[in-house]
């Protein structure tokens, strides 16, 4: 004969409700250690692999071709190490938030200073008004 054990009871709905106390807010932003070391780690070792590659190594010259193979080596040794401490999803979700803000950082920002399409600057300064100057 077997004996089942006892179903444990149900808590009161009282005891299961967390503390009335104030609420503790997680931080969500922020860079990690590990992410400023994975960011360092592969903008030092991209540039020292370019410089191998075209000081020492290959035929290769020039300045553009410089920047380009570096940036793809910073991505593909970034995606290295980001892969030894997270998993496939979080390894893409990084390596797409570098290239999203390295990339937008290279291109012009659009400030409340910059000409609008009718060649006036856009911003309250440039807004024309009916009150005479003295």
């Amino acid at each position: 004969m077997t004996i089942a054990p006892e179903r444990p009871t149900a808590r009161p709905a009282a005891e299961q409700a967390p503390p009335a106390g104030p609420e503790r807010r997680r931080a969500t932003g922020g860079a990690r250690a590990t992410d400023v070391y994975a960011v360092l780690g592969a903008a030092a070792a991209a540039l020292a692999l370019t410089w191998l590659l075209f000081a020492r190594l290959l035929p290769f010259s020039g300045t553009v071709g410089f920047v380009l193979v570096a940036y793809a080596l910073f991505l593909g040794l970034y995606a290295l190490l980001v892969s030894f401490d997270e998993d496939g999803p979080a390894v893409r979700d990084r390596v797409a938030g570098v290239v999203v803000r390295t990339l937008g950082s290279s291109s012009p920002s659009s400030s409340s200073s910059s000409p609008s399409p009718s060649g006036k600057a856009a911003g309250p300064s440039s807004t024309s008004t009916s009150s005479p100057r003295t």
